[in-house]
């Protein structure tokens, strides 16, 4: 039972066709359209038509609960996450060192400038879990040496999933800071309102660290 109704629109498939071997990402995004916050449990149904005996006629193959403000959507909700994090990690990424004039020496590029690029390709995605998993990846593991390094500009890290400290992360991310105008510091999440945007990035960011620790993805790039 809900006192806010919700709106599905904008279904995507990462792929047109796919065979038995292959996986498709699926994003849709929901709004609250009522006039209160909410929960709202989204359900992915498929058909198989082919199906050589009898199938239900549909079948429940995933859900996910989400608590949604009214006039949010989800889909702003993680690009707000994905903006998070990088201002939580880009200003401490060392910078790639200008050319001097008349000096034919090649430039070398910080390796973690060079991943934290790669990790902002994903932002210009359309997020799916695949990606959203990769991008947390890259930014915690390069966040887990700026808290190693004391919060000071850093140029090496550690992309192995050993060194993603949960507790050590989130108690970090609650002593983050912002800076406005006048250069006058304030905290940067504020997690008191559990229907806020910034509790809604602490509860992702714990989703997607539980499932990287759990899956071990042990690729590297």
């Amino acid at each position: 039972l809900s006192f806010t109704s919700f709106e599905y629109s904008d279904m995507k498939l990462s792929k047109g066709t796919v065979t038995a071997k292959d996986t498709i990402d699926i994003s849709v995004t929901v709004r609250n359209t009522g006039s209160y916050d909410g929960a709202e449990i989204v359900q992915l149904y498929y058909r198989d038509e082919i199906s050589s005996v009898m199938q239900p006629v549909i079948q429940l193959c995933g859900f996910e609960k989400v608590e949604i403000k009214t006039g949010k959507t989800f889909d702003k909700l993680l690009s707000l996450y994905m903006t998070n994090l990088d201002l939580m990690v880009g200003r401490n990424i060392a910078d790639t060192p200008k050319p001097k004039k008349g000096n034919d020496i090649d430039v070398v590029v910080p390796r973690t400038r060079k991943y934290y690029e790669k990790a902002l390709s994903f932002m210009s995605q359309v997020p799916t879990v695949r990606s959203l998993t990769d991008y947390t990846r890259l930014m915690m593991c390069l966040y887990s040496a700026i808290i190693s390094n004391e919060h000071k500009t850093i140029r090496n890290f550690d992309y192995s999933i050993d060194c993603l400290d949960i507790n050590k992360i989130l108690y970090s991310m609650e002593k983050e800071v912002s800076f406005g105008i006048l250069q006058k510091s304030k905290s940067m999440f504020n997690f008191s309102d559990i229907y806020s945007t910034d509790a809604a990035t602490f509860v992702l960011l714990v989703i997607m660290l539980t499932m990287i620790k759990n899956e071990e993805v042990k690729d590297n790039y």
